[in-house]
């Protein structure tokens, strides 16, 4: 699919910053392609302090080990999305998501 036309598209050198959206795009369509180990690495590769998207790739980090059932660890990446991100309150969804897989309403 795109992630995988993505990856074998992907040039061999890259400044950071186009590194940077290289593995965010990746982890996006391997995501939405339920690769969730490979989207948490492109994930887990963007969010480098210098990359402006590293907030976004906290929450779609969150996301992706949520979908993996990896409940605990998903809500502990959801308190680290930025406070200044655009989508924080998805961040809440992701807590709130990963708690109900838990079978905890607390």
């Amino acid at each position: 699919g795109a992630f995988r036309a993505m990856r074998e598209a992907r040039p061999v050198a890259l400044s950071a910053l186009d590194r940077c959206a290289w593995d965010y795009v990746e982890g996006r369509l391997a995501l939405a392609a339920n690769a969730t180990a490979d989207a948490q690495l492109a994930f887990e590769l963007a969010q480098a302090q210098a990359c402006p998207l590293s907030g976004y790739a906290t929450l779609r980090s969150a996301q992706a080990l949520a979908r993996a059932g990896r409940a605990d660890e998903a809500i502990a990446r959801a308190g680290a999305v930025p406070e200044d991100l655009a989508l924080r309150d998805e961040a809440k969804l992701v807590v709130a998501e990963a708690l109900s897989a838990k079978n905890d309403r607390a």
